[in-house]
């Protein structure tokens, strides 16, 4: 689905762990907490327990999870910016949460994208355009013919949030005019969909496999510019010939901070330890099953990675004006 990115710097990292470590041997000194911004069950937190596992295994200390959700990250990324920067408190997140909501939730003091330091990109995964069968169409060509017909709603785990993104990069696209349900979370979004209080969404693959399995949603097209391993037979947008959308892809990951003022050899040393988890064959079959493509960076390849899909959603949030309060 995507092409796994392990760099030479963060290799050379990897051998350099204990040199690294040297002016903080003593590090960790107590409990590490990891901060994930999202709610227990999700697959941010399913992602995040495993890495505080074997995080811990490594360190020699507890690694705790410690779930704050809300205001699309911006609630645990504020109190992780607002944390002593000693190695103590690391943050696993979306990486729209530096790229997008910078952009689109102004009246705060908190800025992910300057107040965190960035220390790897871990990991992609697309989204997959969903219809309850009730709806009545079967691929994404009669989706958009009926979506001129008439308004249709479509549900997303919030303003800003991956599936609010690429459905209003799609409606931009494609022309289409679509109005937007936000909820708190992708559960209640799921729900709303197989009740059929609103009539579509772009939603992670995962979370919505098992009602494609049984009939009760319909999959159109998935976002990213390849076909996802899950639904080999469902095409992308790009693949499915609606004009407009001939280069149609939006894809997500999942992004490790800390603190801003972090010494760079701790930030160095977490950089190392995750790609060292990444790379066991255990990890990765774990990843697939959450429909999750291993994808690592060094600190500064993640830092131009976040800088670079900063500018490509602006031009998005500008023409869809999306704000949040």
């Amino acid at each position: 689905m995507f092409k796994p990115l392990i760099s030479c710097a963060a290799a050379t990292i990897l051998t350099l762990g204990t040199a690294i470590g040297a002016s903080h041997a003593a590090y960790p000194e107590r409990p590490v907490s990891l901060v994930v911004t999202s709610t227990p069950g999700s697959p941010l937190d399913i992602l995040g327990r495993l890495l505080a596992a074997e995080a811990g295994k490594e360190l020699g200390q507890t690694v705790i999870v410690e779930n704050r959700p809300g205001a699309s990250g911006n609630v645990g990324g504020s109190y992780v910016a607002r944390s002593a920067p000693d190695g103590h408190t690391v943050m696993l997140t979306l990486d729209n949460q530096v790229t997008v909501n910078p952009l689109v939730i102004t009246n705060t003091q908190f800025n992910p994208a300057t107040d965190l330091e960035p220390v790897a990109r871990i990991g992609a995964f697309s989204q997959v355009l969903i219809a309850p069968k009730s709806l009545g169409v079967s691929n994404l060509k009669e989706f958009v013919e009926l979506a001129r017909s008439r308004d249709l709603t479509y549900a997303t785990a919030g303003i800003g949030s991956p599936g609010h993104l690429t459905m209003a990069a799609f409606a931009l696209a494609a022309d289409l005019p679509m109005t937007h349900v936000p909820y708190k979370g992708n559960p209640p979004a799921v729900n709303d969909l197989l009740a059929g209080v609103v009539d579509t969404g772009f939603l992670v693959v995962s979370g919505v496999l098992p009602h494609i399995q049984s009939g009760a949603f319909v999959p159109l097209a998935v976002s990213g510019d390849t076909r996802n391993t899950l639904l080999p037979d469902v095409p992308t947008v790009a693949e499915s010939g609606i004009p407009g959308t001939a280069n149609f892809n939006s894809t997500f990951g999942y992004l490790v901070a800390m603190p801003k003022g972090t010494p760079t050899e701790l930030i160095d040393r977490w950089n190392a330890l995750l790609h060292d988890i990444l790379r066991r064959p255990e990890t990765q079959e774990r990843l697939k099953m959450m429909d999750t493509e291993p994808v690592f960076a060094s600190p500064a390849e993640t830092r131009e990675f976040l800088e670079s899909e900063t500018k490509r959603w602006q031009e998005v949030v500008e023409k869809a004006n999306i704000r949040m309060n």
